[in-house]
């Protein structure tokens, strides 16, 4: 009887007798329940695997093209900006004006102003004087256009002498 019991397989799963059907004939040792069990297990890792690299296959491109795009708006904000940093010197009078050198120095302080109307002030800076009268520059607004005048053009032998807002450039009139 001993003999008998020592052939009789048993499911290392689940203590089921196994006869030679039963196991189908492999030495696995596994019932056929117990087979289909292990093999849907194995069916729902691979499910659990497949599903989290799919989260990261989308996000992944959607990140890539916000910090593209968001890189594009930034160059293009800044666009004008960049140019402006490659144009060249503007010159200091433009025209045929017979002017001295106390009339360039008010010239160049009108560009100064000019520049700073493009950033934005609405004031030209405190120390910056008219260097023919010691006299700082007279602000005017007329239909939101910020001009910015000479104090007196007159010691300069001209008629008028500004900047504004809208027209950057130092206009000189005799």
């Amino acid at each position: 009887m001993t003999a008998s019991t020592n052939q009789i397989k048993k499911c290392r799963r689940c203590s089921v007798p196994l006869n030679e059907k039963a196991s189908g004939g492999t030495d696995d040792l596994l019932c056929n329940s117990c087979r289909i069990a292990l093999a849907e297990e194995q069916i729902e890792k691979d499910n659990e695997k497949a599903k989290k690299p799919q989260k990261i296959k989308w996000l992944w491109p959607v990140l890539k093209f916000a910090v593209l795009g968001i890189s594009l708006g930034i160059i293009a904000f800044q666009y004008p900006r960049l140019m402006a940093a490659f144009d060249p010197p503007k010159p200091i009078r433009q025209g045929s004006y017979a002017t001295d050198t106390v009339a360039d120095h008010c010239i160049s302080n009108l560009w100064l102003i000019s520049k700073g109307l493009g950033e934005g002030k609405k004031a030209p800076e405190e120390g910056l004087v008219c260097p023919a009268s010691n006299q700082p520059y007279r602000v005017e607004v007329i239909n939101g256009n910020r001009i910015v005048n000479c104090p007196d053009p007159k010691r300069h032998r001209l008629s008028l002498l500004q900047v504004s807002r809208k027209n950057p450039v130092p206009e000189v009139k005799q």
